[in-house]
């Protein structure tokens, strides 16, 4: 088994996983989490200096050489586009003649100044006629280039750079168990990373990735809300948003007040993306929604969205594709690497 070192570079917090992929499972063998510097990652885009030398510094504390692994990342930014489409399908190389055809045809400034990855995520037969269902992405060519070099810079090797919206899906291709229950293969699923400036959704069908989106809100605005309207510095409205907002309180006390202004205007965003995919789908509505990220863990979150969305929502905490050799850190769950560990799904 090959090891890897994959970094998931948030605004709030880096999340590192040490470990690779064999048999089915990602095998972790080290976790780690650490304060994000403040300048290190904007929308995605590393500042290579910031990014070298932190990482660099902290591999080292936690006894990661990253000399014996290669590199990987997964990438969250509202500037990476995504789509999917259909088309005629005899073989594989004259797919990607004519998904290169379609993406320029589409938008051809993609080739210039993107990084571009597809998938294809079904095979349709209709009499003697065959389709491919197919979801590519493009990654600004600037962000790809930043990691590269920051991998370099630390002495591992590049090996992958994947976006969250395609790795934490590619988990849901195998049997897979969610909080130790079957997750449903016939149903149409949506799976949320609520994080601390993004929202990443991904809605799958029957374990095919569909649709995803990216949007730019998150766990700091409820943290900025409680900040203003409690005049309270950062440090105590993050506080107050993690240990004292629950959204069951009968007397809602003014923090929880304050997230609740915040989290209905999210909850009506997600419902106007999951109404907007219900519009296009041959397959109808979602019918269940999985969430995780650390703004999820807001207590009750789950209840309260499930009343605004209409169907039930799972928080997730533990998955079967994930196998923990040691401990994870200190308030973290297995859920806050899926991103990382669905990168090294079939690399």
């Amino acid at each position: 088994m090959k090891n890897y070192i994959v970094f998931d570079v948030g605004t709030y917090n880096t999340k590192i996983l040490y470990g690779g992929y064999s048999n089915g499972y990602v095998m972790v063998k080290k976790t780690a989490v650490l304060k994000t510097p403040e300048g290190m990652v904007d929308n995605g885009m590393l500042d290579i200096d910031i990014a070298s030398d932190t990482l660099s510094e902290f591999l080292d504390n936690i006894q990661i050489n990253p000399k014996l692994a290669m590199g990987a990342a997964v990438v969250v930014s509202s500037s990476i586009v995504s789509r999917s489409f259909s088309l005629p399908y005899s073989n594989q190389k004259e797919l990607h003649n004519m998904v290169l055809m379609e993406v320029e045809r589409l938008f051809s400034e993609v080739l210039q100044s993107y990084v571009m990855d597809y998938t294809c995520t079904n095979l349709n037969v209709l009499d003697d006629t065959k389709t491919a269902d197919v979801m590519m992405f493009a990654l600004p060519e600037k962000i790809h280039k930043a990691y590269e070099d920051v991998f370099i810079n630390i002495g591992t090797k590049p090996a992958k750079l994947d976006v969250a919206s395609n790795s934490s899906s590619k988990t849901f291709t195998q049997r897979l168990f969610i909080n130790d229950i079957a997750c449903p293969t016939d149903q149409t699923i949506a799976l949320m990373d609520i994080g601390h400036t993004t929202l990443n959704m991904q809605i799958i069908e029957k374990g095919v990735l569909k649709f995803c989106r990216v949007l730019k809100i998150g766990g700091a605005d409820i943290t900025k809300a409680i900040m203003d309207d409690l005049d309270v510095p950062f440090e105590e409205a993050q506080h107050l948003k993690e240990h004292v907002v629950d959204l069951s309180e009968l007397v809602k006390s003014k923090a929880t007040e304050s997230a609740m202004r915040v989290l209905d205007d999210i909850a009506n965003e997600i419902q106007r993306v999951l109404r907007y995919f219900a519009s296009i789908s041959t397959q109808g509505e979602v019918s269940l929604v999985y969430m995780y990220g650390g703004t999820s863990r807001i207590k009750n979150l789950s209840k309260f969205m499930q009343n605004i969305l209409g169907c039930e929502v799972i928080p997730i905490n533990t998955m079967n594709v994930i196998h923990l050799e040691n401990d994870l850190p200190l308030d973290c769950y297995p859920s806050d690497f899926l991103n990382s560990a669905g990168t090294l799904v079939k690399l």
